[in-house]
């Protein structure tokens, strides 16, 4: 367990994930993990789905800049993520955060499934 630091030392993450780490999990949930950047870099959250139930209403993905000092929320239907799941092979969110260090990144959906998440990252220099 880790906390961060800024904003967000209330909060705890379940685990760090860098470039190339996945975790699984199960929907409904919540979760909160820790990205760990040494650059400005585009953050992609790739959730594989499982034994899927249901779709739910929404799935949230919520990108924290280091110490939270900012934050992109996105929000997306279940129909959606569900759709494109189907259609892609698995639902993702990606984000640009610009600081270097801990970012949290959090993510909660009333979807029923179980769900592998791979975590990429992509330095912004290489665009």
């Amino acid at each position: 367990m880790r906390r961060p630091s800024g904003q967000c030392a209330a909060r705890v993450a379940g685990c760090i994930l860098g470039e190339e780490s996945y975790t699984e999990g199960r929907f409904p949930g919540r979760r909160q993990i820790i990205v760990q950047l040494p650059e400005a870099s585009t953050v992609r959250l790739r959730f594989f789905l499982e034994d899927v139930v249901a779709a739910g209403q929404e799935t949230v993905v919520t990108f924290h800049e280091e110490g939270c000092r900012e934050r992109i929320r996105q929000v997306v239907s279940g129909r959606t993520a569900l759709e494109s799941a189907e259609r892609l092979g698995e639902f993702s969110r990606e984000a640009e955060l610009s600081g270097v260090g801990d970012h949290m990144v959090e993510f909660e959906s009333d979807l029923q499934a179980r769900y592998v998440l791979k975590v990429e990252v992509e330095p912004l220099r290489n665009r």
